[in-house]
């Protein structure tokens, strides 16, 4: 009887296993590499372009690397041996492919920077462009400033911008142009869509102690970073009186708070109309324009029961999880890498 060493043993094992997968799990088995390294298999990372063009990854990210640190771009030569002519550049957080008549965009290609400073400028643009949790703002621009940042790193850094809500508003408005939304495209696949819309859950046990500790801190925080987009944001989160913090928008200055209450105005989302009636009405006897406002809020919201009562299931619909949004109405090409997109914030039409 032949033997065979364990080694060969296992990696023919395991080889077997893969082949038995759906291409979608052995990508998902295969992802981050520590699996084909243990077993010591040579993985080929394909990435297809129109123009019937496959170029390997890490030639991709060669150039996105050489583009971004302003250096000279590597002959793009693909799977079959033939070169292309295809010009890389950099613009904001992106890098963008073009040739012919094609111009792509890969989402948070200038990441791949060797510089440091120049990779957290990079990652600075990403996070004005995406919504996440203080905790992961952190987790993120720690992954970004690591002196030996890595492809890993890199993906790393991707897939926590992949749980911004903006990414989910990409995806939805994509399919929607394709014509093929189903049910399933109403649900963000990333759980952390849900924390990065309200906050992680670290240790309370019951909604009032969340409400109260986490999602108290998560709005504190992002308030104090930026109180416009604050306000913006934590109106998705209106779904209740309790969740109204009056008393923390009371340390927003009146000139901050009123063109945002004006911009809610604007949304056909009665959840965030009423959460700015009770901001209005918590000001109006110190400034009259909030009573304006109120008022104005007040005929919107009652003047036509019918169109109400349409909009309150809607949104009760979306609601029913943790958080309610819709789609970005602007327009942003996602990452191939990640999935991740970047426009500014979840909007509501």
């Amino acid at each position: 009887m032949m033997e065979i060493d364990p080694k060969e043993l296992a990696q023919l094992r395991l080889m077997f296993a893969l082949r038995r997968m759906a291409p979608a799990m052995q990508n998902d088995v295969l992802s981050d590499g520590m699996v084909a390294a243990r077993a010591g298999i040579d993985l080929s990372h394909p990435i297809k372009l129109l123009e019937g063009i496959t170029l390997e990854r890490k030639l991709f990210f060669s150039a996105f690397q050489r583009a971004a640190d302003h250096e000279p771009i590597p002959d793009l030569i693909d799977t079959a041996g033939v070169k292309h002519d295809i010009r890389v550049e950099i613009e904001g957080e992106s890098a963008f492919l073009t040739y012919k008549t094609h111009r792509i965009r890969f989402a948070q290609g200038a990441l791949l920077s060797a510089d440091p400073d120049r990779r957290l400028a990079a990652g600075a643009r990403c996070l004005a462009n995406n919504t996440l949790t203080a905790q992961a703002r952190q987790e993120f621009i720690e992954i970004v400033g690591k002196p030996g940042f890595s492809h890993d790193d890199f993906f790393a850094a991707s897939h926590i911008l992949a749980g911004a809500p903006e990414n989910f508003a990409d995806s939805l408005r994509e399919a929607a142009k394709k014509g093929a939304l189903s049910k399933d495209d109403f649900l963000p696949e990333e759980t952390a869509h849900w924390d990065n819309i309200t906050a992680s859950r670290i240790g309370s046990e019951s909604l009032p102690d969340f409400i109260a500790q986490e999602l108290s801190g998560e709005r504190a925080a992002r308030m104090a970073h930026d109180p416009s987009v604050a306000v913006d944001l934590i109106s998705l989160t209106f779904a209740a009186p309790e969740l109204v913090p009056l008393e923390a928008m009371r340390a927003i200055d009146a000139e901050t708070l009123l063109p945002v209450v004006r911009r809610l105005m604007e949304y056909t989302d009665p959840f965030a109309h009423t959460g700015a009636f009770d901001l209005c009405a918590d000001r109006a006897l110190e400034d009259s324009r909030f009573e304006e406002l109120g008022e104005v809020l007040l005929e919107r919201l009652l003047a036509d029961p019918m169109r109400l009562h349409r909009e309150l299931t809607t949104y009760a619909t979306a609601s029913s999880s943790r958080a309610h949004t819709l789609p970005s109405t602007r327009p942003c090409e996602s990452n191939p890498f990640s999935g991740a997109g970047s426009p500014r914030l979840p909007m509501r039409h």
